[in-house]
């Protein structure tokens, strides 16, 4: 029996299995994508100094590629180059490892990087770098801080950059098995939640959140995503200018990943952190592990370029949370957050 992606029971036996993931995480064998000649080609790789992001940007340099490691911090930056060479031992080639600075939670830094960038070609671009808070700040367009970081600053690059990217180009955004989670339609007019963080609970700036606030952020802004990933493909096959081009955009769940997210100085500051710091530790997968699904979403030739714009968890496709079925709400969605990222007019899809 074949399912389809939007019914209810692949849908069911997706949220299932994904839900169960820090014991599958475990027993099932690695994912291995296959090793794809990328010479020539050119990778952007966000958060790369860490984590997921560094073991994309290894695997894209071992494959051949040219990457760009966009980092926040120079010297963190140049430690994980470092750190990819020296494992190498000579395979890599330093000038295939490139650190740039971009803070993906300042707009400023994010327009001083395309800027930066140019007219120079890019074929892969994943969306990784993120972060999750426990006390309520904004960047300085004046929204959320999270939402700027894990969602439209990568809306907002993933468009500045439409322009120059190749033929057949790929675009990965990493969400997470949190979207499940989500069950409430978003109200556009507060996507960042700063309206029901300040008015429904009284929040400002510099207040610590409570209990569960900071996963609900987490849970919106990883469907968000989905909803770019799906609304950005259909719009990219309606397109007159890229229509043609074959650039494909998918997202996808890297499992429970042994992460620092958890622990750093501006992740959660909640009480029973350690203890969810040792369950991450005890039953998560490795940072390779995580980041094999987006290497193998950027460079698979056969089955990835014939299922666009949808949900991957090892190398597989998963049903994605229901809600992003809503086709006007995902409009209404992409047209907000282009208000909010300020899109000239050329750049709008």
């Amino acid at each position: 029996m074949v399912f389809s992606t939007t019914g209810y029971p692949f849908y069911l036996l997706s949220a299932t299995l994904n839900n169960i993931d820090p014991i599958l995480g475990r027993i099932l064998p690695s994912s291995r994508p296959r090793s794809t000649d990328l010479t020539g080609k050119t990778a952007l790789v966000t958060g790369a100094n860490i984590g997921i992001g560094l073991e994309a940007a290894r695997a894209f340099a071992a494959m051949g590629g040219t990457v760009i490691m966009a980092c926040r911090n120079q010297s963190r930056g140049d430690a994980a180059r470092e750190q990819i060479l020296a494992a190498s031992k000579g395979s890599i080639s330093p000038d295939k490892l490139q650190v740039e600075i971009m803070d993906v939670g300042d707009f400023d830094s994010i327009q001083s990087f395309i800027t930066r960038w140019g007219d120079k070609p890019l074929d892969i671009l994943i969306n990784n770098a993120g972060v999750t808070l426990g006390t309520y700040s904004k960047s300085t367009n004046g929204l959320e801080l999270s939402y700027v970081t894990n969602m439209l600053s990568h809306y907002f690059l993933t468009l500045s950059l439409l322009p120059v990217m190749r033929p057949n180009a790929r675009i990965v955004n990493v969400s997470s098995v949190g979207s499940y989670a989500y069950k409430s339609q978003f109200d556009v007019s507060d996507l960042d939640h700063s309206k029901h963080i300040e008015t429904k609970l009284g929040l400002k700036v510099g207040d610590d959140f409570p209990s569960g606030l900071a996963f609900e952020l987490y849970q919106r802004q990883k469907l968000l995503q989905i909803y770019f990933t799906r609304e950005m493909q259909q719009r990219l096959e309606k397109s007159k200018k890229y229509g043609k081009m074959g650039i494909s955009v998918h997202c996808y769940h890297p499992g429970l990943v042994k992460s620092t997210i958890w622990a750093r100085d501006d992740g959660l500051k909640l009480s029973w952190q350690k203890w969810l710091t040792r369950f991450v530790n005890a039953f998560g997968v490795s940072t390779a592990e995580g980041a094999a699904t987006a290497v193998y979403l950027a460079t698979d030739k056969d089955y990835v370029p014939r299922h666009s714009g949808l949900y991957w968890y090892r190398m597989g496709l998963r049903g994605a949370n229901r809600l992003v079925e809503d086709e006007k709400t995902r409009a209404l969605v992409w047209d907000q957050m282009a208000v909010e990222a300020k899109l000239t007019e050329e750049l709008k899809l």
